[in-house]
C-alpha cells in the first residue's frame, strides 16, 4: 500500500467515504407495527473493521411560518424538535473486505404511541430511516429517508 492508498484510505474513514450504503423498505407503516430492512454495504476500496449495521429511526415536529403570513414577525418563524429517535442493530461486529458487499435483513418496531405523519400549512409530523455501517471515523449512512407513519387499525 503506497503513501496515495494510505492517505486516501485516512481521508475515507474521515469523511464516511468508505463504503456505500443503501436501504430498502416500505415506505409506509403503522404505529405500533413492524417495519422489514435491507441494509447493503459496500466496500469501495479498502478493508473496513465495522462495528455492525444500523438502522436509525428520528421522528420531529416542524413549524414554518413565512412572515408574510403573520404581520407581527420581522422574518419567517422556524422550530424544530425531535421527538422520536431509536437506533436499531441489525448485526454485530465484522470485516468487510476490500470491494465486498454485504447485505443485511432485519425487523424493526415502530413505537405504539406515535401521532402519524402530517403535513399542515405551517406544521409537520415526519419520520425518517438511515441505513448505518458503524466504522471507525464518521460512520458511512444511506443518508435519511422519508417513511409514512399511519394510525394503526
Amino acid at each position: 500500500m503506497g503513501l496515495l492508498d494510505k492517505l486516501k484510505g485516512a481521508v475515507h474513514a474521515v469523511t464516511g467515504g468508505a463504503a456505500t450504503v443503501e436501504i430498502q423498505y416500505a415506505e409506509k407503516v403503522a404505529a405500533g407495527g413492524s417495519l422489514a430492512v435491507k441494509v447493503t454495504v459496500t466496500s469501495k476500496g479498502a478493508e473496513i473493521k465495522s462495528k455492525g449495521v444500523f438502522v436509525d429511526f428520528e421522528g420531529s415536529e416542524q413549524i414554518h411560518i413565512p412572515k408574510k403570513d403573520e404581520q407581527k414577525f420581522s422574518e419567517d418563524y422556524r422550530r424544530a424538535l425531535s421527538h422520536s429517535t431509536q437506533e436499531f442493530q441489525l448485526c454485530g461486529e465484522f470485516v468487510l473486505g476490500a470491494g465486498e458487499t454485504k447485505t443485511v435483513e432485519g425487523v424493526i418496531a415502530v413505537p405504539p404511541t406515535l401521532q402519524p405523519s402530517f403535513e399542515g400549512r405551517w406544521t409537520k409530523n415526519l419520520y425518517q430511516v438511515r441505513g448505518r455501517l458503524e466504522a471507525k471515523g464518521n460512520d458511512p449512512d444511506s443518508g435519511y429517508k422519508p417513511l409514512r407513519v399511519t394510525v394503526a387499525s
